[in-house]
């Protein structure tokens, strides 16, 4: 009861001076002693990744631990360059050498990957596209250099109501050529291709520019991808840190065949 906590807080201009941050130095004393601890803080973007590239480290280990091993998980954060390289890191430790694999795009915004990653997982036609400047549709193909590295490997994937655009692309493609199951929510239903346009010096506008569907003819926009096997995760499966969602691929990925 005889502590006393206190914590100051001024700005600190970092190195570059583009931007201004905040510095805390929190001080406990007791008794005649005091002990002081400089904290710098950081973005939310980088608080946001940490905490992000934590919770896939727990899932990973879970999934390991409830299989003996025999099965992998990748979570694709976006569908970028980093998280492309990040899959393909993690391709032989999580999946060439295990029976199966979990690929979790929830909270998958999209981006312009899911061709890369399904030339490794499946390498098929899947899905047709067409430009508002194109004359016709135009067939999605890929993976006709080589064999995909994963063919072997049974596959679910975790997609939920955030897994947006590019993200979906990749559900639609795993459920539609049946390469795999899909667990989860259905996913966000925009899919639609995007080019940037200036407006005067006041900033971007983007503009509608690809239109996305499925090799069987289905829009994917405001369509979205539904799993084959619904799962829901409640705000009390966050609040109690349960993940019914994942516990449901691991059991499939387990006898999928």
């Amino acid at each position: 009861m005889g502590d006393v906590a206190r914590f100051v807080l001024r700005p600190r201009l970092p190195r570059g001076g583009l931007e201004w941050g905040v510095q805390g130095v929190p001080a406990l004393r007791h008794g005649a002693s005091t002990n002081t601890t400089v904290a710098a803080g950081v973005s939310y973007d980088v608080a946001r990744s940490k905490e992000c590239n934590l919770g896939i480290a727990a899932r990973r280990e879970r999934v390991h631990e409830a299989t003996g091993g025999k099965v992998g998980y990748i979570h694709i954060k976006k569908m970028d360059a980093d998280s492309l390289r990040e899959f393909e890191d993690d391709l032989y430790s999580e999946g060439i050498v295990r029976e199966a694999l979990i690929v979790d795009v929830r909270d998958n915004g999209g981006g312009n990957t899911a061709d890369r990653l399904l030339e490794m997982l499946c390498g098929a036609i899947h899905a047709k596209h067409r430009s508002r400047t194109a004359a016709g549709w135009e067939h999605t193909e890929i993976g006709r250099r080589h064999r995909p590295l994963l063919a072997d490997v049974r596959l679910v994937v975790l997609a939920n109501e955030r897994s947006c655009s590019n993200a979906e692309i990749f559900a639609h493609a795993v459920k539609n050529l049946k390469r795999g199951v899909v667990v989860g929510t259905p996913t966000c239903g925009a899919v639609i291709g995007t080019t940037s346009q200036t407006i005067l010096c006041y900033g971007t506008m983007c503009k509608p520019h690809v239109w996305w569907k499925t090799v069987g003819g289905d829009d994917m926009e405001h369509n979205p991808a539904v799993p084959d096997v619904a799962v829901d995760f409640t705000p009390a499966d966050e609040a109690f840190g349960r993940d019914p969602q994942l516990e449901k691929a691991i059991e499939l990925a387990r006898s999928v065949r």
